[in-house]
């Protein structure tokens, strides 16, 4: 179990390690200055050098790519006689030359367009993303469980084979497309029925009732970001139920005269 265990968090840290290559080689390779983001398209060449040198942009990319994983790592280095110019609370673990290793949040910075904090930006948006992942999961495990199942007891039918069909096009198609289809059908043609629009916010502010949560905004990008997952969801099941409808202690409880729906809530036990 152990092996187990440190195997998946070697394989989760190679991979996190590989998403941070990825992110830093891209942020390099798009189109767009960095300096004139912050700096502005006017400004003289003394004020686009300060921002360079102080973003570490004149450093040879090997050694922007160090100073990127010194700021993201939860354990970082840095060098004794600088350690206090840091801009982040630190705990320092031990020191070695003149060098000092120490424990720390990560450091992103701050965003080149607002010059906001990245982790302000975060933690505003997280409330948000919470609630948009804790729907999009909810559709996807409640609808994906259920469809499955009724795929798996109606096997080879009209019906069956359109649920396969209808999940293999769910995990094809990507979010950016099926979100403009599921918004044009349920936001658009058919908003006089469903009461949804195509826009809207989580939270609105009344004048009189103050700050409140408008949950039927969230249907909509729900069920967009829930399509995928509820795809793979009603497979899964699907392959689960008949493999369990084809053991003996199942086609024994038929034989009995057991309804299919106990069958069923036997068969998910």
């Amino acid at each position: 179990m152990i092996r187990f265990l440190i195997k998946r968090v070697s394989y989760g840290l190679v991979v996190l390690f590989g998403v941070v290559v990825l992110v830093f080689l891209l942020f390099h390779a798009l189109p767009g200055d960095p300096v004139s983001l912050i700096a502005g398209q006017r400004s003289d060449i003394s004020t686009r050098q300060a921002i360079t040198r102080e973003l570490g942009l004149d450093k040879p990319l090997r050694i922007q790519f160090l100073y990127y994983i010194n700021d993201l790592s939860i354990i970082s280095v840095y060098d004794d006689r600088e350690i206090n110019k840091t801009k982040y609370g630190y705990s320092p673990l031990f020191k070695v030359g003149e060098k000092v290793a120490v424990i720390k949040w990560p450091y992103m910075r701050r965003s080149f367009q607002t010059n906001k904090k990245v982790t302000e930006i975060i933690y505003d948006n997280m409330d948000d993303t919470l609630y948009l992942a804790l729907a999009a999961m909810l559709i996807a495990t409640s609808l994906g469980i259920s469809f499955g199942i009724i795929a798996a007891l109606k096997q080879n039918s009209f019906l069956d084979h359109l649920i396969i069909s209808i999940s293999v096009i769910g995990i094809s198609v990507p979010s950016f497309v099926s979100a403009i289809v599921v918004a044009m059908i349920f936001g658009f043609y058919l908003s006089d029925y469903t009461g949804l629009n195509l826009t809207g916010q989580l939270w609105v502010n009344d004048p009189i009732r103050g700050r409140e949560l408008q949950l039927h905004n969230l249907i909509l990008p729900a069920l967009t970001l829930g399509i995928r997952p509820l795809a793979i969801i009603v497979q899964l099941t699907r392959s689960s139920m008949l493999e369990v409808l084809s053991l003996d202690y199942v086609r024994t409880a038929y034989a009995k005269g057991l309804t299919t729906i106990r069958v069923v809530n036997e068969a998910q036990h």
